[in-house]
């Protein structure tokens, strides 16, 4: 295997594990409305996992989208 395909594959896999991030925001973000709603509406606490979240995802995404960057 080349080092090109090598580097994709990786590549790949990142991509994979941010999918999963993302994927485990959005449940995140589903569960924190529900429970906002469901115990304690008058605070709106799924902002702060919205934030938060986003400060984790967004370098991240940077990252991935970088690797894919063609530069030939």
């Amino acid at each position: 295997m080349t080092t090109d395909d090598q580097r994709h594959k990786e590549n790949l896999k990142e991509l994979g594990r941010f999918g999963g991030m993302v994927a485990l925001f959005f449940v995140a973000v589903y569960l924190a409305i529900y429970v906002n709603i469901t115990y304690n509406p008058e605070v709106p606490w799924f902002i702060a996992v919205i934030i938060v979240g986003g400060y984790f995802i967004v370098p991240k995404a940077k990252n991935v989208m970088s690797m894919f960057n063609d530069k030939t």
